[in-house]
């Protein structure tokens, strides 16, 4: 499936960047970081991180940008109680600007601005950790999603667990998305890392109000929990853009996809959840602010495999190798990137699989082998998506395949037994009993030493201790669907359900 974003400069795209009320005091996204430093009598140091995204200033402007307050107030709250623990002054930003169309559009003029504040803090133990709360007053007066978004504030949320257990908050790594083409499927990572090694979980969010509105451009801070913006009638959070086929995103990995209808400026809010241990104990908020627009036609890059082949199917111990190509032909002096993620698993950490993202130009290659064996054997078929992106231009051009693979815990040069569920008992000699010879015993899960039948209300109907032939015949019992259980002498349980047919 093909997925293009480079863009052409179009003279209305140009003036909707940079008409002065587009330019004015709004903020356009950010988030915070909460980093462990040290230890000090009897507290924790950390580092906040306030960071924000603002439209650049104007064409023309000259000195210093006048959008980022040189003092932001960032409340620190006890999480057990929401009592304000400290309201913090952090000074002076570092201001950089991103752009997003340098090197794909004639002018440098369509960039946003990013603002740091840093401060190091004190805190002392609490079971029931902090949270931190930033806001503002002023949204863009034409988001297209929300209900009187000039009048409507905004609120960066972080939450962190108890102090004294030393961990630093998970952080986006990408700079925010900044725009769509109508018409066209849009894909864009959120991605987080944590340097405690902690899991992370991705969901979309409502952005958050507060209590600030355009009165008052930097209000206190206020306790959990904060009210949410207003959703215009046709949005919601599970379709933050009203579009035929909605924004969604990947729970593991930060991947959202869309393809947008219309064209306007819309806000949306992901939540990153840290967990250690399957325990909740850290949240993390980044509110985005993007355009959609009308793109003209363009050229993305294609991907493939060596040889050309979609699904694979792996007996134990065999491996599989093929080499993940991608090319560009229009585009060869920009750089591509190469590379793979498990779809509802980390691919980099499950058993057998080996991949290395790869950059190259023009044409490039990857080798990609999987070796099945008793550690990565499931029921489900293990799906990989396979991406090649143009990084030449921060408007991405992008094209991916899915694979996918099965493995199965059988050695496949062995006679693979009657695998079918259902069987007939009625003596013409066809497939009259259930065979369960095949699991008789596995490298990965031992002996087979015992197995029970069950009807649907979890009766038990038949139990058989291991060493016989393995079949059931189900004489005596009606015609329907039932249901087993096989026991192993390494401990292992497997279950699965058969239909018997009169």
């Amino acid at each position: 499936m093909k997925f293009p974003y480079k863009t052409s400069l179009l003279l209305l795209f140009y003036l909707i960047l940079t008409s002065q009320h587009l330019y004015a005091t709004h903020i356009v996204g950010g988030d915070f970081e909460c980093n462990y430093l040290r230890e000090e009598n009897g507290f924790f140091v950390y580092e906040i991180k306030l960071i924000m995204y603002r439209d650049c200033s104007p064409p023309g402007s000259e000195g210093p940008h006048p959008w980022f307050s040189d003092t932001a107030r960032v409340g620190i709250f006890e999480k057990n109680t929401n009592n304000l623990f400290e309201l913090v002054r952090v000074s002076t930003p570092v201001i950089t600007s991103v752009y997003f169309s340098k090197g794909c559009f004639e002018t440098d003029t369509v960039c946003i601005e990013k603002g740091i504040y840093r401060k190091e803090i004190k805190l002392p133990p609490n079971p029931n950790g902090y949270y931190f709360v930033w806001e503002n007053g002023w949204r863009n007066k034409n988001i297209k999603n929300i209900i009187k978004p000039l009048e409507t504030g905004i609120v960066f949320y972080c939450e962190t667990p108890d102090p004294s257990l030393k961990n630093s908050t998970p952080k986006f790594t990408n700079e925010p998305m900044r725009f769509m083409c109508t018409g066209v499927p849009f894909f864009y990572n959120f991605k987080g890392t944590d340097a405690d090694g902690d899991s992370l979980v991705f969901l979309l969010d409502t952005p958050l109000s507060g209590t600030a509105d355009s009165s008052v451009a930097y209000p206190e801070p206020t306790p959990a929990p904060h009210k949410t913006i207003a959703w215009k009638a046709g949005y919601d959070l599970s379709n933050v853009m009203g579009s035929a086929i909605p924004l969604t995103i990947d729970r593991f990995n930060g991947d959202i996809t869309v393809t947008p209808d219309s064209t306007g400026i819309y806000v949306l809010a992901v939540r990153m959840e840290e967990y250690r241990n399957g325990k909740l104990i850290g949240v993390n908020r980044r509110e985005v602010q993007f355009w959609v627009v009308d793109c003209p036609p363009i050229n993305p890059p294609y991907i493939s495999t060596d040889p050309k082949q979609e699904f694979w199917e792996l007996g134990l111990n065999e491996t599989q190798q093929f080499n993940v190509v991608g090319w560009d032909s229009l585009n060869i002096n920009d750089t591509l990137t190469l590379t793979a993620e498990g779809v509802g698993f980390n691919l980099n950490t499950t058993s057998g699989f080996n991949f290395q993202e790869k950059k190259d130009k023009a044409i490039i290659k990857s080798p990609f082998s999987v070796t099945c064996n008793c550690n990565n054997i499931r029921d489900s078929i293990y799906t990989v998506k396979l991406i090649v992106i143009n990084t030449g231009c921060p408007d991405l051009l992008y094209d991916t395949l899915l694979i996918k693979i099965k493995m199965v815990d059988f050695e496949k040069t062995k006679e693979r037994y009657n695998e079918i569920n259902v069987f007939t008992p009625n003596a013409d000699g066809k497939n009259d009993v259930f065979n369960m010879k095949r699991f008789a015993e596995s490298p990965c899960t031992g002996k087979l030493i015992r197995y029970q039948i069950f009807n649907r209300w979890g009766v038990l109907v038949y139990n058989e201790p291991g060493g016989k032939e393995f079949v059931w015949d189900g004489s005596g019992l009606h015609e329907g669907v039932y249901y087993y259980l096989l026991y192993f002498d390494s401990g292992d349980v497997k279950s699965g359900w058969i239909f018997m047919g009169r």
